[in-house]
């Protein structure tokens, strides 16, 4: 009997070509870091639904697509205004023909905390709900987590495996 690990391995290798819908949830993520690469919050706001709520990297909660906007406009006039993102991975994962989560492990560069000091380039794990109307996906729900990489190998499931980008 195969273990959790290889059928998971087994599942991620023989997933059959994107559909549409997850292609245009893809594209969703892409245009986010594009956006975001850019600096650009009018274009971030587009892509938000608009009762989105939004938890940041320190538990901040901004909800509805203005505040999650104007949000995203402050940090890139301050902290994050030279700081780009990377993806790395994404997984998408449809609850239903119009509901998906998103995965979203990224690279991110490092920033100026606002406490003083720097955070160095690292990784972050952003999980986006993304909802479809009148044929149009949107991020309904984001949060964003660093990745402790000093955590990584007391990880109970993970650590030491090296598929998890592909689950």
């Amino acid at each position: 009997m195969p273990s959790d690990h290889e059928v998971r391995h087994q599942r991620a290798a023989s997933r059959p070509p994107a559909t549409a819908d997850e292609q245009s949830v893809r594209h969703v993520v892409a245009a986010y870091r594009d956006a975001w690469n850019r600096h650009d919050a009018r274009a971030i706001g587009a892509l938000l639904a608009g009762d989105i709520e939004w938890i940041n990297i320190v538990g901040m909660w901004w909800r509805g697509s203005s505040d999650v906007e104007l949000a995203h406009r402050r940090i890139h006039e301050t902290i994050f205004e030279n700081t780009p993102f990377e993806i790395e991975a994404c997984s998408v994962r449809f609850l239903t023909s119009d509901i998906a989560i998103a995965v979203v492990t990224l690279s991110m560069g490092g920033f100026a905390v606002p406490e003083g000091g720097q955070r160095p380039p690292g990784k972050d794990r952003l999980s986006l709900v993304m909802r479809k109307r009148d044929g149009a996906w949107t991020i309904a729900h984001g949060h964003n987590t660093p990745i402790d990489p000093r955590a990584a190998p007391f990880d109970p499931v993970n650590a030491g495996r090296m598929d998890v980008k592909e689950r």
